[in-house]
């Protein structure tokens, strides 16, 4: 789109803006397995109401779901969840579409890792004292 307007001011013009998808990004920088991850897709002139079709999917092929919305000015915040059972090293990514603006995008791939269960945790003793030092195993 041009920047430069060389018409004269004293009559009325009409001029087409360009939609753009300007970023489709994470919130967070790591995903974690079981939680839901928030995500932003970021738009310019796009009108306000448009339909926003969100896919997340894994570089391993594993599926994230869906999230369907509307811009409202020109962003679209919303959440995937990352399967329980992601592989530790696994990326995450998510496709955008915006159908009645003829855009689509992809978004950033960034780590994904199971969430950490801790079973069988024992401390060294079974009673302690303020100021006493126990051992966490």
């Amino acid at each position: 789109m041009s920047l430069e307007f060389s018409k004269g001011t004293d009559t009325e013009h009409e001029i087409k803006l360009d939609s753009t998808l300007i970023s489709a990004v994470w919130r967070p920088g790591k995903a974690i397995g079981g939680q839901e991850m928030p995500f932003e897709v970021r738009t310019s002139f796009v009108g306000v109401g448009a339909k926003v079709n969100v896919k997340g999917k894994s570089e391993n092929g594993k599926s994230l779901g869906k999230a369907n919305g509307k811009m409202r000015n020109n962003v679209f915040v919303g959440a995937l969840k990352i399967p329980e059972d992601i592989e530790p090293g696994d990326y995450v990514y998510f496709e955008v579409e915006l159908p009645d603006n003829d855009l689509s995008g992809e978004s950033d791939h960034i780590p994904a890792w199971p969430l950490v269960k801790v079973t069988n945790m024992k401390w060294s003793a079974k009673e302690a004292r303020r100021g006493d030092c126990l051992k966490l195993t």
